[in-house]
């Protein structure tokens, strides 16, 4: 019997859980995906420090994380974090109470590990051989360029769609000047270096939560599929046209929009808007969706899958 491993992916905004059992050959096959959304990094830019009632939240459903992994006979759980980690001043101590209450080891990954491991993720069922992977994450946003066995350049921006909609977005609905201020201060952390690269590849395969959330509600989904999600190419226009809706309403109506995770509608515009500014900055007209990443790419490199 092929070993089954949790990899459990501790971010700003939400906390995810894969269970997948993984043949030798580096075969994925999911036995359990779950995301909950803690906001742990709520108004993490202005203290400085992780949401006190977000690491309850968070520690909850590690509990049940964990508990899952055990009932489907998971050898290994690995957990990890993120760019909240890397930027909360109180990032050790958080790590020690949830070992302490959950019996989890928190390991931060770096921004490299973060950006090579959601490449990983994105391409390993994708017929590519060269892409340009963006992870748009709650406090950092991963680009990572290469080929089917080598990443070649990394870059992690830190910032996300939790930290940018604190940040910029303070009106329900939002003003266009305030997008646009929120789309400068991004573009503004990107080197010329990474613009051009940009524009050299245009195959762009995108995953997290604000870009299945986008695909999910284009394709009018009554509950979450991800062998729909999965591999759709989203046009701009298209979009743009959800960018629109969500900004002509307020939160409570985005709430219904985004009947599946109403728990993103505050801030799935600034997703949105990292999304595009990307898009315009390498002149591509779509992009691909990926519903891998981070935490599939870690469970392929744990059994040496990737070259």
């Amino acid at each position: 019997m092929n070993p089954v491993f949790s990899i459990i992916d501790i971010g700003t905004n939400s906390v995810l859980m894969l269970i997948a059992r993984i043949s030798k050959t580096g075969q994925l096959t999911e036995l359990i995906q779950c995301s909950e959304t803690t906001r742990l990094g709520r108004n993490i830019q202005r203290t400085g420090m992780m949401d006190i009632r977000g690491l309850q939240d968070t520690v909850h459903t590690l509990i049940r994380y964990r508990d899952l992994a055990d009932q489907h006979h998971a050898q290994k759980i690995r957990t990890v974090g993120t760019q909240v980690f890397r930027l909360a001043r109180n990032g050790t101590v958080v790590s020690q109470r949830i070992q302490k209450k959950t019996g989890l080891s928190v390991r931060v990954l770096s921004e490299t590990e973060e950006a090579e491991n959601s490449y990983v993720g994105a391409v390993s069922n994708k017929p590519v051989e060269n892409a340009l992977v963006i992870d748009i994450g709650g406090g950092s946003t991963e680009l990572a360029e290469g080929n089917r066995s080598v990443i070649r350049h990394t870059l992690s921006v830190p910032a996300g769609a939790v930290t940018l909609t604190d940040c910029f977005l303070k009106k329900d609905p939002p003003d266009p000047y305030s997008c646009k201020k929120l789309q400068d201060a991004f573009i503004d952390q990107i080197s010329e270096n990474w613009k051009h690269r940009l524009l050299q590849n245009r195959n762009l395969i995108c995953v997290g939560g604000t870009v299945t959330t986008l695909a999910s509600i284009h394709l009018h989904l009554k509950t979450y599929d991800s062998a729909r999600v999965d591999g759709l190419c989203l046009q701009y226009s298209d979009i743009q046209h959800l960018l629109d809706r969500f900004c002509a309403c307020a939160l409570k109506e985005r709430k219904q929009i985004l009947f599946l995770n109403p728990a993103r509608a505050d801030i799935i515009m600034a997703g949105t808007l990292i999304l595009l500014s990307l898009m315009n900055l390498a002149g591509a007209e779509s992009i691909t969706v990926s519903d891998r990443g981070l935490r599939h790419g870690i469970a392929l490199k744990m059994i040496g899958a990737w070259p």
